[in-house]
């Protein structure tokens, strides 16, 4: 709210003072009283009669507001913010022509009458300074002489800064629009001190539109004010500021009413070149339409001789006007003629691009007619290329090693104006390092150099220069480190509480960096506490203390990268364990025939602490015999002829330097000799950990001709840590057996098939893996209705070794609302149900299993109260519009709505009224709903 002064009263306001002081003089019992009570009385008077409140709205710069003058004597105020000295056009449009005459009084900040003005149809202010920086007050109102007229006008306002409502004006074109009446254009153009302006506004219909522009500075001062009947024109106009021009334009009949399309032609003395470009010698035809700007730009040198000439084509009113512009925008030289205007020969001052502007000459500016140009100019000097940088390094290098750079691929298309140089800079280096250009080699040749002094990115770009243009381009070259080489040491033998001395000392690194060293434990056997000591050094220490097999890890770092992981072993004996004796043989078993004996099945455990050594010898022989009862043989392999039938006691003892073990055999030669046995043990298996290891040995063969055929199954290897003894085998006799591995890893069952002093030996692996867990996924979260089935989906649960047994599923409701009794229909099925029974949350647990370890997940699910939204119109909610909700509707009209959902406000204007009830009735369900107001009331 703000107080507007009422311009009539201060019309009046010197007769008021006027018969004042003739009342204080006249009437004798006034005489005494001083004439300042008077003004305070006026004062008075002003204060309560002079001033009023109003709303002040905010006018448009560079648009138009609307408003109405409803009653005889009502005064509009209107605000805008203006800046001492812009320029302020304003317009005031009686849009109806009803009589009502425009009338606008305009106040400064401090309150001041700035300017009235009045008019019949359109009112104006144009272009008045303002005088004061802040707000104005623009009151308007009837100006008719009893201020009685009423209806609807617009506002127009258009500053000199800042008005811009159809945008920026085209260099070398033109744009169209329509004056409406009392109509404020406003266009910018952006201008560079110096350069000079040529506009034209031409009436394009001849509709009696009487073109006016008024040009305004950057700095809002006013440059010119042009009109004419049917083109405007503002010529050659020199810009003395840089910046953004504005231009106002509107109809300049002495009644500002007069209305029509409009073109604005523009053609700046740089930048304008409508037509294109002209070079060599040639012709160019082309058309002058009403108020056109036709431009064009050819090339010159300071000195050229040209010749530009235009003609008038068919001896029309166009009288041939030309403008030529020199590169620097500044105006050269100009010609007219009748029919004809140009130079046959003109010298030129500067070098550069010169702009051509044609355009009629006729005093008013509005002759067409087609034209030709005849010239001889300069041929345009072809653009000068850009050279093109190309650099080549490679990719990566090691750190020390060159990185070599290449730009002699660069080149220059056309080889002028100078030979390439070339300028090799740093662009990034890595942290740490301390490369600078310096250490460039060559960093002004083509092929330059660089030798990296840190591990990272380095980024070089290659500038190359041919005396006038220049180009860039850059190269990454990333510098790698070389990894160490970690060499743990030779495998080692030791016994419990020995210590044991590693070596790291061989890790090597190409680059020469100094190295730190990393020793681990992997594996150890189970129940050991055994640590490394010193264990970042080259050379730690351990104690072991379990017997078995320890595993030491060893990573050699430069402090940049690590090596890979290098190990050795250290084999821990408790004390030395015997070796065990196998001895077999093979032949025909018949008299004459030889017989191999072989001792290579024979093993020791822990291989030490020397080679097993073998001897063979005979127990006995048969009586008739003539072989001695001495050594056969130190070797694994051995033989000897029986020379007779009979029985013949062979012994093979076997020694690791310590302890030994023997074998006997007793080997039968006869006419009718049994055939060796051939032993299968059968496939190789893998199996899980608590799994038993079923041993077959169903596809050995033999004949048995002469005694009974004998099975022995044993465990010859068993995994580290393994509890199990060679006879922790279950029906070791039979020909099928089995044994329960204890832990995890790699076990080597034997069988041995003896069929009458014949053996055959065979053996099968079993690898015992560790039972991996099954994955539970009882799938999402879900969000029911009360009394709706949920569907419980676990079939995305799944075993990653898929055993040892097929998953068993199992659901649960592990939590539910108080008093709720639902259960899980098919619980034990990867796919289950149920029915809440209540509303709330349920916890649902599905429990996945492999027969061995056992998975969980839970799902939530939430059951809510089915909500039914009330219809809109359906007020007293029984499903269906009928003419009750629309009586309801009526008899809560003029009343606010009980909030934003209310079914009675149909048309959300939070009001109840007839049109929610006439909204309602187009709702309607029921027959017969559409009736009178008499019906409804």
């Amino acid at each position: 709210m703000q107080m507007k002064l009422n311009h009539k009263v201060l019309k009046n306001l010197p007769c008021l003072m006027l018969w004042l002081s003739r009342l204080s003089t006249s009437a004798p019992e006034l005489k005494s009283t001083p004439f300042s009570h008077y003004m305070a009385a006026v004062l008075l008077l002003l204060s309560t009669a002079v001033f009023s409140q109003v709303n002040a709205d905010g006018l448009i710069n560079g648009g138009s507001v609307s408003g109405s003058i409803l009653f005889a004597g009502e005064e509009d105020s209107w605000t805008f913010n203006a800046v001492a000295n812009e320029r302020i056009t304003l317009t005031m449009v009686d849009v109806n022509s009803t009589g009502l005459r425009p009338f606008m009084s305009l106040y400064a900040p401090d309150g001041s009458l700035v300017i009235a003005a009045a008019n019949n149809t359109v009112a104006e202010i144009r272009s008045r300074v303002a005088t004061q920086t802040g707000t104005y007050t623009l009151v308007v109102e009837d100006g008719t002489g009893l201020a009685d007229q009423l209806g609807d006008y617009e506002i127009h306002l258009a500053k000199s800064t800042g008005a811009n409502e159809h945008g920026q004006l085209i260099n070398g074109g033109s744009v169209s629009e329509t004056i409406g009446l009392g109509d404020l254009d406003s266009w910018t153009l952006n201008a560079v001190a110096g350069e000079r302006i040529t506009l034209t506004m031409v009436d394009v219909n001849s509709t009696g539109l009487r073109p006016f522009m008024i040009l305004y500075a950057p700095d809002g001062s006013l440059v010119i004010v042009a009109a004419n009947n049917t083109v405007a024109e503002i010529y050659s106009r020199i810009a003395l500021q840089t910046g953004t021009y504005t231009l106002v334009v509107e109809d300049g009949t002495g009644l500002d009413d007069q209305l029509g399309d409009y073109e604005i032609h523009l053609a700046k003395s740089t930048g304008a070149n409508e037509h294109g470009l002209l070079e060599g010698v040639g012709t160019f035809s082309q058309q002058i339409t009403v108020g056109d700007l036709d431009s064009y730009t050819f090339f010159g040198d300071t000195g050229d001789q040209i010749q530009l000439t235009i003609t008038d084509v068919n001896n029309t009113l166009f009288r041939p006007f030309v403008t030529l512009y020199k590169p620097d925008g500044s105006l050269f030289i100009s010609s007219t003629g009748l029919t004809e205007a140009g130079w046959a020969e003109l010298g030129l001052p500067d070098s550069g691009l010169y702009t051509v502007v044609i355009e009629d000459g006729t005093g008013l500016g509005d002759q067409v007619g087609p034209y030709i140009i005849n010239y001889n100019l300069p041929d345009v000097p072809p653009d000068p290329q850009r050279p093109v940088a190309v650099a080549s390094t490679p990719a990566e290098v090691f750190r020390g090693e060159t990185i070599n750079l290449d730009g002699s691929g660069s080149f220059d298309p056309d080889n002028s104006p100078d030979p390439l140089s070339f300028n090799w800079t740093l662009v990034s280096v890595p942290v740490g390092s301390s490369i600078t250009q310096m250490n460039i080699t060559g960093g002004n040749q083509a092929l330059a150099s660089l030798v990296p002094d840190v591990s990272g990115e380095y980024r070089l770009a290659l500038d190359v220069f041919d005396g006038l243009l220049s180009d860039i381009t850059e190269v990454l070259v990333i510098v790698r480190n070389h990894p160490p080489i970690a060499l743990a040491g030779l495998d080692q033998n030791a016994v419990p509480g020995d210590v044991v001395l590693l070596d790291g000392s061989a890790s090597t690194d190409a680059d020469g960096d100094s190295l730190t060293y990393r020793w681990v434990i992997i594996d150890a056997p189970v129940g050991s506490v055994a640590v490394l000591l010193a264990d970042d050094t080259v050379n730690p220490t351990f104690t072991p203390d379990l017997a078995g097999n320890y595993l030491i890890g060893l990573i050699a770092s430069d402090r940049e990268d690590d090596s890979s992981q290098d190990t050795l072993s250290i084999v821990v004996m408790a004390e030395n364990v015997a070796p065990n004796a196998i001895a077999d043989f093979s032949g025909t078993l018949k008299a004459g025939e030889p017989i191999v004996l072989d001792g290579t099945q024979s093993n020791d455990p822990d291989n030490g602490p020397q080679a097993l050594t073998f001897n063979w010898i005979f127990q006995s022989v048969p009586p008739l015999s003539g072989i001695s009862v001495t050594s056969i043989a130190d070797t694994s392999l051995a033989g000897f002829t029986p020379d007779v039938v009979g029985d013949y006691s062979v012994f093979l003892t076997v020694s690791d330097g310590e302890l030994s073990d023997s074998d006997q055999r007793t080997i039968t030669v006869s006419d009718n000799p049994c055939l060796s046995p051939l032993a299968s043990a059968g496939s190789d298996q893998i199996i899980e950990l608590g799994q038993l290891a079923d041993l077959d040995g169903a596809g050995s063969t033999s004949i048995i001709d002469c005694t009974t055929i004998e099975y022995r199954w044993s465990l010859i290897s068993v995994a580290t840590g393994s509890d199990l003894l060679p006879t922790s085998i279950d029906s070791n006799t039979s020909l099928s057996a089995r044994f329960l591995p204890d832990i995890a890893g790699t076990y080597v069952a034997q069988l041995r098939v003896t069929v009458g002093g014949l053996t055959n030996i065979d053996t099968l692996m079993i690898t015992v893996t560790e039972n991996q867990m099954p994955v539970a996924n009882a799938g999402g979260d879900q969000l029911v209705d009360l009394g709706g089935l949920v569907n419980l989906n676990g079939t995305d649960s799944f075993d990653p070794d898929s055993g040892p047994a097929p998953l068993a599923y199992q659901w649960s409701v592990i939590s539910a609302p108080i008093g709720s009794t639902a259960a899980v229909g098919n619980a034990d099925n990867a796919t289950a149900s149920f029915i809440p029974d209540l509303v709330g949350d349920y916890q649902l647990q599905l429990s996945v299993s492999d027969g061995v370890t056992t998975d969980v997940d839970t799902a939530l699910i939430t059951v809510t109260e089915t909500v039914v939204v009330q219809q809109v119109c359906d007020i007293n909610n029984d499903q269906f519009i009928d003419i009750r909700d629309i009586r309801l509707i009526f008899a809560s009209r003029n009343i606010p709505a009980s909030g934003v959902n209310d079914p009675a406000d149909w048309n959300s204007d939070g009001v109840i009224n007839v049109l929610d009830a006439r909204g309602c009735i187009l709702q309607c369900s029921a027959a017969r709903c559409a009736v009178t107001n008499n019906d409804l009331l």
